[in-house]
């Protein structure tokens, strides 16, 4: 068995005894005060170290002792040290030096945001740009809210969180939050409900939990209504990449066989929702939801924010905003969208990296860009 790197686990009697003693000592010492007590006190934790090292050595060598190449545990162990590990490369700027200082590296995610996050520069027809104007500023029909959520609905969204995401705004860690007490889970359902019913996204509860009830929402009103085509495989349930594959296979064996040309255009569109033009995918899906997800969509895209760490407030860097409604970069401030800075460069650094995260409600809404 590989040993554990919990200290507490699989201690021998001697030590779970020693470790008793220590912080019955300590309990001790803290009522009273005495000197000897702080003596007693500081000795046994020296001691329980000293034997709590022997304990990790012996067992770290009873674990290579055990290992077989009947089990593959040899294989294993030998992969894993053999295996080389890639170290993150430094920021690089513009002039080829290294971003060492915060405010360098701040100043290197910029100028790498600026170029990408940009709205493609486009010249719709005149016809057109009025319709969809006059689309967007046309007054939308009565319809009932959006499905309310509940309790349980929330604390399974709460259970497939990643704990090692980044916190928001509010450092609130995803840890800290599959912990929350049943009364906050009735207090969040509140809030949710308010967000559903007045069809408003807050800009501070722009999170995964409140996308992925949105997106959960959205999905099944696109199917029933069947407002994507089969062959949009992207985001769609029971739809893989393997499956666009055989259907681009079967096309052309089909094609071959029946003795027909069978000719492939293939269109990549790098960063195509960092760079979309936002009134007319407000106005495609004005076009197919009801109102409350229309607008709960629109609140969704307006005033996306990032935050700078901490440690770049002293260089005089701040939080900004960008509407998202009008175009992913402010023209003014210089400011970008994408939660947080480290999020930012992962995603500006990886080609279409918006279209891995399945369970985002942007990712979805990419799919919409190319219907006619």
């Amino acid at each position: 068995m590989r040993p554990s790197s919990n200290p507490s686990s699989n201690l021998t009697p001697e030590l779970r005894k020693l470790l008793a003693d220590k912080r019955r000592a300590r309990s001790i010492w803290q009522r009273t005060r005495y000197p000897d007590d702080k003596s007693r006190y500081n000795m046994l934790p020296n001691k329980l170290k000293s034997l709590l090292k022997i304990h990790k050595n012996d067992s770290y060598k009873n674990y290579l002792q055990n290992l077989s190449l009947k089990n593959g545990s040899l294989w294993h162990k030998t992969k894993s040290i053999l295996r080389l590990k890639e170290i993150t490369p430094p920021l690089q700027r513009s002039n080829n030096t290294l971003a060492v200082t915060d405010s360098e590296k701040a100043d290197a995610l910029a100028n790498e945001l600026s170029t990408v996050f940009i709205p493609h520069t486009i010249s719709p027809p005149p016809l057109h740009l009025q319709m969809v104007t006059e689309s967007l500023l046309s007054p939308l029909p009565m319809a009932p809210p959006a499905k309310p959520t509940s309790p349980a609905e929330i604390r399974g969204i709460i259970k497939q969180l990643a704990n090692r995401k980044s916190p928001g705004h509010d450092l609130i860690t995803n840890k800290l939050i599959k912990n929350l007490p049943a009364k906050t889970i009735i207090h969040l359902t509140h809030i949710y409900n308010a967000t559903l019913q007045l069809s408003y996204f807050p800009t501070t509860w722009k999170s995964s939990v409140i996308e992925k009830i949105l997106l959960k929402r959205v999905s099944v009103f696109a199917n029933e209504n069947k407002n994507l085509p089969n062959f949009q495989f992207g985001f769609s349930a029971n739809h893989s990449t393997t499956h666009q594959l055989h259907r681009v296979a079967d096309t052309i064996s089909t094609a071959l066989e029946t003795k027909k040309y069978c000719a492939g255009v293939f269109l990549d569109v790098a960063k195509a929702f960092d760079t979309v033009w936002h009134e007319g995918l407000l106005f495609k899906l004005k076009t197919l939801f009801p109102a409350p997800y229309y607008l709960l969509l629109k609140s969704y895209l307006d005033n996306r924010t990032f935050k700078s760490y901490d440690c770049l407030k002293d260089n005089g860097y701040q939080n900004l905003t960008v509407n998202h409604s009008i175009q992913f970069k402010n023209p003014e401030t210089g400011a970008h969208t994408k939660y947080n800075v480290a999020g930012m460069w992962r995603q500006a650094s990886v080609n279409d990296a918006v279209f891995q995260k399945k369970t985002l409600l942007s990712g979805y809404l990419a799919k919409y860009m190319f219907l006619m």
